[in-house]
């Protein structure tokens, strides 16, 4: 599992610069699929800035809920399953998704109003989404944010017992 989590911390980054490449023609299919009108090749340097950084903060705060996990299955590795570390890796890494999703939706409509900046009044969009994909990301973060509170009285719990005995 550890060997995943870094094949898709480097999917995502190689992604993310392949698309930076390719920007232009990425944000033309960005308003096209969203019925806005976007000419990439009217940006400013400010704009093109944003661009980039509206991409990568969703991108780095999934890759460090990525090496968060990355961290939990080394320990899993080493045979330490209950305690608070582990529980700390795993609701770090509930956390950075949610976070990351979050960040996904508001990125998406800081993109909508960038790349479309240059339009005239009238052709310029705010566009908000959240759909089944958002949806489905944020109740998988949400059960391992509760698996990891459940693990943390758990490991309460056991100390307590161990304290009487």
């Amino acid at each position: 599992m550890q060997l995943v989590c870094v094949l898709i911390v480097l999917a995502l980054i190689g992604g993310a610069i392949w698309g930076l490449i390719h920007a232009p023609m990425h944000l033309e299919a960005y308003g096209t699929q969203r019925g806005l009108i976007v000419v990439p090749g009217d940006f400013s340097a400010v704009q093109w800035g944003l661009v980039c950084a509206l991409v990568a903060v969703p991108l780095v705060v999934l890759c460090y809920g990525l090496y968060r996990l990355f961290s939990l299955f080394q320990l899993f590795a080493r045979s330490v399953y209950f305690t608070a570390s582990t529980v700390s890796h795993l609701l770090a890494f509930a956390l950075a998704l949610l976070a990351a999703v979050v960040a996904s939706m508001l990125s998406n409509t800081a993109l909508s109003l960038v790349a479309t900046w240059n339009n005239p009044e009238g052709l310029r969009a705010l566009n908000v989404s959240f759909g089944s994909h958002e949806l489905l990301l944020l109740l998988f973060a949400a059960v391992f944010a509760v698996i990891a509170w459940v693990f943390t009285e758990a490991i309460l719990l056991a100390e307590e017992n161990a304290e009487i005995i």
